[in-house]
């Protein structure tokens, strides 16, 4: 596609640049694997997911900043209600820029989406869409792939008194569209979406520290087969965290929601819909440093999902998920994490409670030369 040419040109450049600029290049790379049994009462009955996530850092000096990431996920889903279906597929390949206006206190962003991730779907592997989309569990990937995307913004940061800065930020997305589902005329364009983005972070004392943000999101209607349709709304989403350190250790307490606004439903299940609904989790997670250099972060994290039934908002599900990291260093210049967790909880479905639990395991490198 001419986009992606155009793209991987501006790649090339920026790389070349910074290997003048000797700039520092950052690699991480990934394994996740999860997988979730449901108790009967459900048409799926367990889902599956592996995803294998890439990323690269490039610090262009004083200019600004490049990110790049992609990857590649595998889902498979089984049940009685539906046929066995597996979706396997390279994620789509996300790019970052930031150009420093003023050095740590204004820059400017573009940001975009290639569609290198499956976007045309059987009608049948819906249900697999629709299994990963689950906020409750918060798969490592959600989705599979997207029509595309591209847009920009800022954001700066300002003090506030002695011990706290203020962050603000703007940014809009315009989406390509694309073919959702194998042999149904039409295409989907989804409408353009505008954030705006405000954050507060500083000391509350010698080694407490307070992070609060919140964004709100509002996207267009979207057109599908040149026909203006519902979009999936406002969004409004709100996060904090206290950090409190003791020892060689820290100890952080955070929560966050997500409101979605007014209803958007359709009867067409090519089109996506999110009803009116909130999504609510609190957690912690201690970090705890083991010898002279490795560092064990227990973590537990409970979620509520709420969505409008019958003109009230209804729980639809809860989770809590345990778990532990572990980080190991290799060499000077890179670490090594091993992830585990568990998790148990419900979704409602017609009125009764459905259980289920789960795993994720996992393992990243996190390569950052100094």
């Amino acid at each position: 596609m001419k986009i992606q040419r155009i793209f991987f040109g501006i790649v090339l450049v920026l790389l070349a640049t910074s290997s003048v600029a000797r700039a520092q290049v950052g690699v991480r790379a990934k394994i996740v694997t999860e997988s979730y049994s449901f108790d009967p009462g459900l048409a799926i009955a367990d889902v599956k997911e592996t995803t294998i996530p890439i990323g690269v850092n490039v610090g262009l000096g004083s200019f600004g900043n490049l990110a790049i990431s992609t990857g590649y996920v595998t889902v498979d889903v089984s049940g009685t209600g539906i046929n066995d279906q597996s979706v396997s597929s390279l994620l789509d390949t996300q790019f970052r820029l930031t150009y420093n206006v003023i050095p740590g206190k204004l820059m400017l962003l573009f940001n975009g989406a290639l569609p290198t991730g499956t976007k045309t779907v059987a009608l049948e592997e819906l249900s697999v869409l629709g299994a990963i989309s689950s906020d409750v569990i918060g798969f490592s990937s959600p989705t599979v792939g997207s029509g595309g995307s591209f847009g920009g913004g800022f954001a700066g940061a300002f003090p506030l008194g002695t011990n706290f800065a203020a962050g603000v930020g703007a940014s809009v997305k315009k989406a390509l569209s694309y073919q959702p589902v194998e042999n149904r005329p039409g295409d989907l364009l989804p409408g353009a979406e505008v954030r705006l983005r405000l954050g507060l972070q500083g000391s509350l004392a010698r080694r407490t520290y307070l992070r609060v943000a919140a964004i709100f999101a509002s996207r267009g209607q979207d057109d599908f087969d040149n026909l203006t349709r519902s979009g999936v709304g406002n969004r409004l989403i709100g996060y904090s965290s206290l950090n409190q350190a003791f020892g060689s250790g820290s100890v952080t307490l955070y929560g966050f929601f997500v409101n979605r606004g007014d209803p958007k439903l359709t009867a067409d299940p090519t089109i996506p819909s999110l009803p009116h609904g909130r999504l609510t989790a609190f957690g912690s997670r201690v970090d705890l440093r083991v010898g002279s250099s490795i560092v064990v972060s227990p973590r537990v994290e409970l979620r509520s999902s709420k969505e409008e039934i019958n003109s009230s908002l209804e729980k639809i599900g809860s989770s809590t998920r345990f778990g532990s990291d572990v980080t190991l260093p290799v060499g000077r210049s890179a670490d090594l994490v091993f992830q585990g967790s568990f998790v148990t909880g419900e979704v409602v479905q017609s009125g009764a409670d459905i259980g289920f639990d789960g795993y994720r395991f996992g393992v990243y490198l996190d390569w950052h030369p100094r």
